[in-house]
């Protein structure tokens, strides 16, 4: 795998908003001045290390990892924060982040448990040199995050779709997680859906063709990181399943989706 990571171009105004000066801090971590400006932001291991630790001593703050990591917008979530609050227990969003990285980066979450603790290594296979620990705090604060109940609408097809979109990312879904979710039965989540004239994978389907417009619509979402995010096993079942859902492929919805977005705003 290249060394590669993605880095979020919303970092930029959650430094701004901790005061921390972006020219100085940028001329620290040997970055460009305009490294923030990128549409789609790429840094290597020594990078995204480099980076880090300038955060750190330009901050000053031994907190300033946790104070980055504690972001309560959804919206400036990346996709492997969005899969983390999306998982029932710690456990499920580790095992999330670790398929994640495992798909996306040079990186590994190795997890090792007992009976009665876990303990969480992150790995970065091109490092050659210790991770900074501002890099660990922001992590592990996001984990610990938990996304507050939203109201839900009293019909069951939406109830289950509004389910989904919380819980797809990085999972394959089920009916027996969604009546969990719901605290139903699967019997009974079943003969309402039959009621209504709906079947799960009908709703599953919707939710992912809706989810998937929601991702191609931006840029900084790459095509294998949609297909985490929408619950595939890999890219190429996305490829095929969007497919026969719009006759084209995802990318080439994208680059028409944007024509169409730049020729409304020349208007």
């Amino acid at each position: 795998m290249t060394d590669r990571f993605k880095t979020s171009s919303l970092l930029a105004p959650r430094l701004a908003e901790h005061q921390l000066p972006l020219p100085a801090l940028l001329r620290q971590a040997g970055l460009p001045p305009g490294f923030f400006q990128q549409e789609k932001i790429y840094v290597t291991t020594a990078e995204l290390f480099a980076l880090w630790r300038a955060i750190g001593e330009t901050s000053g703050d031994p907190g300033i990892g946790l104070k980055l990591g504690a972001e309560p917008r959804f919206e400036r979530y990346q996709p492997t924060a969005i899969a983390a609050v999306c998982s029932r227990s710690f456990r499920d969003a580790l095992q999330r982040m670790a398929r994640y990285k495992q798909l996306t980066c040079p990186e590994e979450i190795r997890i090792h448990t007992t009976r009665e603790e876990a303990a969480v290594e992150f790995f970065y296979l091109r490092a050659e040199e210790a991770q900074p620990d501002v890099l660990l705090k922001a992590i592990g604060v996001q984990l610990e995050t938990e996304l507050k109940e939203r109201k839900t609408s009293a019909d069951v097809g939406e109830q289950v779709k509004h389910t989904l979109k919380r819980s797809l990312a990085g999972k394959r879904p089920t009916l027996q997680h969604v009546a969990r979710e719901m605290r139903t039965s699967v019997r009974t989540l079943q003969r309402r859906l039959t009621d209504a004239g709906i079947t799960f994978q009908q709703i599953v389907e919707d939710t992912r063709r809706d989810l998937a417009h929601h991702y191609l619509k931006q840029s900084t979402v790459e095509l294998n990181e949609a297909a985490y995010l929408l619950g595939y096993e890999d890219a190429n079942s996305f490829f095929r399943a969007f497919h026969l859902w719009e006759g084209i492929t995802p990318g080439d919805w994208r680059t028409r989706h944007r024509t169409t977005e730049v020729g409304v705003l020349g208007n």
